[in-house]
């Protein structure tokens, strides 16, 4: 599993970093992989203990602790 994944990643951002929309990537691939840890998280320690990162600032920046 890791290899499959590790590699397509990369495959994927060395793909995405040629035609200059590496950070599209990495934005779309980061907000998935979040959602994939957070429902492992709330698998192990159950809904009501995972909560996800508050909002600050004029400009809604996320916070996590």
């Amino acid at each position: 599993m890791h290899r499959i994944s590790n590699s397509l990643y990369w495959w994927f951002d060395d793909y995405f970093n040629q035609v200059k929309q590496q950070s599209t990537f990495r934005t779309y691939y980061g907000n998935i992989f979040q959602k994939y840890v957070g429902i492992i998280l709330k698998d192990i320690y159950g809904q009501e203990n995972v909560r996800r990162e508050f909002e600050y600032g004029k400009d809604s920046r996320r916070f996590i602790d």
